[in-house]
């Protein structure tokens, strides 16, 4: 704990300074928590060498410790940066790609989009959920709208992903995705629609759509969206006119 501390302080006053001290104290260092807190810290100090470390560090065989370097590289600008963390995009461990591609789209690293969109095949749900929500930062735009609505389609575990990604991207939602939701279980619509936040007049469509579902947890979501959308679309207005003008009036009241 001591090490940990000293090596955190350190890196976070004096930077750039202390990392030859770093590096040296790396040669000897046994502990894997303190070397982790190095790696950790290094995000505080731009430099080759650091740069140099973290290189080393995002193929360490501990997990932990490979995800930490691949974090704090996210968090510099050096060299060599469009390159390294390109392999780790294929590594066994979905941690550790998943930390690679937010890398990517933190450094904005549009020239991997195109490893980014193969990852939207991954067989892990949590690496294809980070290729969608990381793609939108690279602008990566053309020839990924289409495998998104693919996506969406086949697979519930990363629809508020899709629905998110589509909606930075400017694309339009298909009247396709509310049908394709009619026999989905009832939390997978309301992750959806509370995803609709930033989503443009196909938002509005879809909500539109679950606003007399059977479940009242799914009918309240789809209204919460309209009454947020209101004074930004006329199309929400009237859809919730015509849901005040029907039984609930007094419960739908309330949810608004």
């Amino acid at each position: 704990m001591v090490r940990e501390a000293a090596v955190d302080t350190l890196l976070t006053v004096a930077g750039v300074d202390a990392v030859p001290v770093m590096e040296a104290h790396l040669q000897r260092e046994k502990d894997t928590n303190v070397v982790f807190a190095i790696l950790r810290g290094l995000k505080h100090a731009p430099c080759p060498k650091a740069d140099a470390i973290l290189f080393k560090n995002i193929k360490s065989s501990n997990e932990d410790l490979a995800v930490a370097a691949l974090e704090s590289l996210s968090k510099l600008k050096g060299s060599g940066l469009d390159k390294e963390p390109a392999g780790c995009l294929d590594d066994g461990r979905w941690r550790v790609r998943v930390a690679a591609m937010e890398t990517v789209g933190e450094l904005k690293l549009a020239a991997l989009a195109g490893k980014l969109t193969k990852a939207l095949d991954d067989p892990d749900a949590f690496v294809r959920s980070a290729a969608v929500e990381t793609l939108p930062k690279l602008g990566a735009v053309r020839d990924v709208g289409k495998k998104l609505e693919e996506m969406f389609l086949r697979d519930d575990e990363i629809k508020p992903a899709v629905v998110i990604a589509m909606a930075s991207l400017k694309l339009t939602m298909p009247d396709s995705f509310a049908e394709a939701m009619k026999t989905a279980k009832p939390e997978t619509i309301i992750a959806v629609i509370e995803a609709l936040g930033d989503s443009e007049e196909g938002g509005i469509g879809f909500a539109a759509s679950f606003v007399d579902h059977a479940d009242s947890d799914v009918a309240c979501s789809a209204i919460r969206l309209l009454a947020a959308k209101r004074l930004e679309k006329d199309s929400a207005c009237g859809v919730l006119a015509k849901v005040l003008q029907g039984s609930d009036r007094e419960g739908i009241l309330t949810t608004l």
